[in-house]
């Protein structure tokens, strides 16, 4: 598809109990000369389902405006394993890029999966990737997984997950990679963990390699008011970076 206006799809399920799966699945391929593109799934007060899986690809796409993925799950009772699953590939001359997963009062689920990847993007705008996790109970094990790859020519990307009110719950793993990214503004990677109960072992872990001609990088972990839970490990690598200089706040600026 040539030339144009803006796209928006907007999905929005509400107010539905004991169903079997749900699976929502947005394609959006080899598009050129578009306005700005907007992703809206929203899930609301359903109860007594099976597994959830929302999947958005976006890939092949030239000269557009900026592009939302908004997904946002809340008041979700009994349910399987949920997973969100975003992929944004082989974009150049966009606007900014922004990548919003919410999810909010969820109790006696499966598993909880969310998986952003941006690979292969030039010339385009600011990225964000933002995931937030609030008031969940008795779930299985939660993985955030965050990759971004091969981009040249962009502004500031910032990461932020937040997880906060979580009890009772299995292993918590939030996994952010920003690997071969040339000539872009400042990187921030915010992690925080607050007020989480008998949880499984947890694990945060932020990798950056291959990265020239950057502003200042920040990487920011914190997790507190943590009762009953397994082995904490964070760790965060930076490496093969060009010219590298410690500033007096901590951070590092690569030239």
């Amino acid at each position: 598809m040539n030339n144009w206006g803006a796209v928006t799809v907007d999905v929005r399920i509400d107010d539905m109990n004991n169903c079997g799966a749900v699976t929502v699945d947005v394609r959006i391929d080899d598009m050129n000369s578009w306005g700005a593109v907007t992703v809206d799934v929203r899930m609301e007060d359903m109860k007594s389902w099976g597994a959830v899986t929302v999947d958005v690809s976006m890939e092949d796409m030239k000269s557009c405006g900026a592009v939302t993925v908004d997904v946002r799950m809340e008041d979700m009772n009994n349910w399987g394993a949920v997973t969100v699953d975003v992929r944004i590939e082989d974009m150049k001359s966009w606007g900014a890029i922004t990548v919003d997963v919410r999810m909010e009062d969820m109790n006696s689920s499966g598993t909880v999966t969310v998986d952003a990847i941006i690979d292969d993007m030039k010339s385009c705008g600011a990225v964000t990737v933002d995931v937030r996790i609030d008031d969940m109970n008795n779930c299985g094990a939660v993985t955030v997984d965050v990759k971004i790859d091969d981009m040249n020519n962009w502004g500031a990307v910032t990461v932020d997950v937040k997880m906060d009110d979580m009890k009772s719950c299995g292993a918590v793993t939030v996994d952010v990679k920003i690997d071969d990214m040339k000539s872009c503004g400042a990187v921030t990677v915010d992690v925080r963990m607050e007020d989480m109960k008998s949880w499984g072992a947890v694990k945060v872990d932020a990798m950056m390699e291959d990265m020239k001609s950057w502003g200042a990088v920040k990487v920011d972990a914190m997790m507190e008011d943590m009762k009953s839970c397994g082995a904490v490990r964070v760790e965060v690598k930076i490496l093969d970076v060009i010219k590298e200089e410690l500033l007096m706040n901590g951070t590092y600026k690569f030239d």
